[in-house]
Parts: C-alpha cells; sequence; structure tokens
C-alpha cells in the first residue's frame, strides 16, 4: 500500500504530465501529418496560440491569421492544391507569402480562391471539430452536429424547406418586412432623433427569418429602439463562443445556471435577450405539440417544426430540447449573417460618395 502510495506521489504525477506534454509537443512537431506546412511552432503545439488571440486579445486570431500568411510561404506543384504535392524543401527556401499555412495543430488554414471548389463540394465526407461546435451551445443542432453521416441525417429533413422554389414563393415575407421597415424609417425622417440603421437592419432580418422558418415574427421592427437590446445581446455572444472553445467548461456551467437566476444580475440587454429566448422556447414546444398531433384538419403555415416531425428520424431525434436546437441556431444563422453582409454594404454606400450617387441615380 505504501508504494502505491509513493507512485501516485504529486511529484509522480508532475512528472507523467510533464513527459505526456512534451512527447505530444514532438509529436505534432516533428511526426504529426501536417508537421511539413508551415507556421508557427507554437501553433503548431497548442491550441492556446489561438486561445490567446481568442481570448484576451478578444477576437483577433482571424487578423493574426492574414499576418501569418504574410510571414510564411509554401511553394505548390502545378497550383494543384493537393496537400500531398507540397515541396518538401518548401519550408526552408525565400518563398512569398503562400496560400497554406498550419495555424493550430489540427488545422491547416487556404486562402486561394482555386481552393473553394474543393472545399464547398457535396463529396468526400467532412466530420467537423467538436471543440469547436460544442462552443456554440447548441448541442443537437444539425448545423452543430460533427458526425458527418448524422449531420447528413438531421439536415435531410430540411432540404425541402429550404429548396429555391420554397424561397422563391415565400418572397412576400421579405417584401411585407421591407415595408414596414421602410415605414418606420419614412416617419422618422423629420424627427430629431437618431437612427441606428444597424439596429433596424438586425430588426428586419430577425422578423424575416422567424416568419420564414417557423411562421412567427416576434416584431422586433415595431419596437421603438428595434430591439437593439436584443439584437446587441445575440452578438456579444461570440465572446462567449470563443472563451467556451478554449475553456470547455465554461459552456456547460453557464447552461446549467437556471435563467431566471441569471436574469437577476445581468444588465437591461441580457434580461431582454432571455425573455426572448424563453419565448422561443414556448412557442417551439406549442409548435412540436401541434405537429405532433395526426388532426388532417391542421392548415396552419408549414414550419421547419413540420419538417422534422413529419420526417423519418428516429423519436429521439424529434425531443422537444433538441427541435429547439435546430430553431434556435437556423433563425440566428439565418438573420445574423444577413444582417452583418447588409450592414457592410450600406457602410460601404454611405461611405463612398460615387457609390451613392450612383445607386440613388438608378
Amino acid at each position: 500500500m505504501d508504494s502505491l502510495i509513493d507512485l501516485i506521489s504529486w511529484q509522480n504525477i508532475v512528472m507523467i504530465v510533464v513527459l505526456y506534454s512534451a512527447s505530444l509537443a514532438l509529436y505534432r512537431l516533428f511526426l504529426h501529418p501536417l508537421a511539413r506546412f508551415p507556421g508557427p511552432k507554437l501553433a503548431a503545439v497548442t491550441l492556446w496560440y489561438e486561445g490567446y488571440y481568442d481570448v484576451i486579445q478578444n477576437g483577433q486570431y482571424i487578423f493574426k491569421i492574414a499576418e501569418l500568411h504574410k510571414r510564411y510561404g509554401t511553394v505548390l506543384l502545378h497550383n494543384s492544391l493537393q496537400f500531398g504535392s507540397l515541396l518538401a524543401s518548401s519550408v526552408n527556401t525565400d518563398l512569398q507569402p503562400g496560400p497554406i499555412i498550419r495555424i493550430s495543430p489540427h488545422e491547416l488554414h487556404v486562402i486561394d480562391h482555386s481552393f473553394f471548389e474543393k472545399v464547398y463540394c457535396q463529396e468526400g465526407r467532412w466530420d467537423k471539430y467538436a471543440w469547436a461546435v460544442d462552443a456554440f451551445g447548441g448541442e443537437g443542432a444539425f448545423i452543430l452536429t460533427p458526425n458527418h453521416d448524422l449531420h447528413k441525417a438531421r439536415r435531410q429533413p430540411m432540404n425541402s424547406f429550404f429548396s429555391k422554389a420554397k424561397i422563391s414563393s415565400k418572397q412576400h415575407i421579405i417584401q411585407e418586412q421591407v415595408s414596414k421597415l421602410s415605414t418606420r424609417l419614412s416617419g422618422m425622417l423629420n424627427s430629431e432623433k437618431h437612427i441606428n440603421l444597424g439596429a433596424a437592419i438586425s430588426a428586419l432580418m430577425a422578423d424575416t427569418s422567424t416568419s420564414f422558418i417557423i411562421a412567427k415574427s416576434y416584431n422586433h421592427l415595431d419596437q421603438e429602439d428595434f430591439d437593439i437590446g436584443i439584437m446587441n445581446a445575440f452578438q456579444a455572444n461570440g465572446g462567449v463562443w470563443r472563451i467556451t472553445k478554449h475553456v470547455r467548461w465554461y459552456g456547460p456551467l453557464m447552461k446549467s445556471i437556471p435563467i431566471d437566476w441569471v436574469m437577476k444580475v445581468v444588465d437591461d440587454d441580457m434580461k431582454a435577450f432571455f425573455r426572448y429566448f424563453k419565448k422561443t422556447i414556448q412557442d417551439t414546444k406549442g409548435m412540436l405539440a401541434i405537429a405532433s398531433t395526426s388532426d388532417s384538419n391542421n392548415k396552419g403555415p408549414r414550419t421547419i417544426v413540420n419538417e422534422i416531425v413529419e420526417s423519418n428520424l428516429p423519436a429521439k431525434e424529434k425531443t422537444s430540447e433538441r427541435v429547439q436546437q435546430d430553431v434556435s441556431t437556423v433563425t440566428g444563422a439565418g438573420f445574423e449573417t444577413t444582417a452583418g453582409a447588409f450592414k457592410l454594404i450600406i457602410y460601404h454606400v454611405y461611405s463612398n460618395k460615387d457609390i451613392l450617387s450612383r445607386l440613388r441615380a438608378e
């Protein structure tokens, strides 16, 4: 017994940890399949290189990657972009900024337009990294499913819902929401109040997204401030994702705290967000209950909830919690991405007199 205690002494534990860490570092630097690609040695050894820029520097890794492409170079054979054709000697030559660098122990970053078709294709098997998608806190959502086969099964019910024909048939939803925004902005022209156009665009996209996906608008466009607090809270969630990606216990810990407890200590923006979140949970449960009935007289608008319930997915894939994850992630992705693009367009339109004058003339 005494010998066993000696074996598990803290000195031995520290030694084991040090030996394991050193062995892992050596493997990733010299024996890993990505070891021949250029990039920072520290990034090749640990994800905490990325974590520093994500957490400490508040999401600056994307800009650091651009800098790394200028610092490290690669030489490709015939511009084939087949990783096996990378010249073994390229790392030690005088190189121009190259399209492929190693940005983590497990990942390469490619910045070459000719690689687009290779990545975004229907063929092949594409498993995701669990540590990256789990950080969003949407376990169960098809968007955040790491396994290729399970993702494909969960994605299947959505195919017809997001078909070109389906979207074309719902153009009136977009027109109605744009008309509402136009009316609101026209009514504010003679007002001395400043208009937060970014919040207005987010509200437009959010109402359009939920109207299409779950046949329900939460009328953000009708609010005096366009529900800017909720929109700010949505954007703030990006910071939570960056932390949880590197500190794996942080997200589950936050989710384990009851919403009502959280609402007692957060600011007004987050209170508004959590009230909205609770409402969407209630609405999803209601839609799920209706969709699960066999009442043939139910002629209400179809939603993604109907598509999931009526699909060939097993019963465990149709639980309230999993359906809620699909609803929240799809509607969120539907408005945040488009709103971000529109805000960028509007910024450049109003920053460039030539573009603005041409647009007005047209």
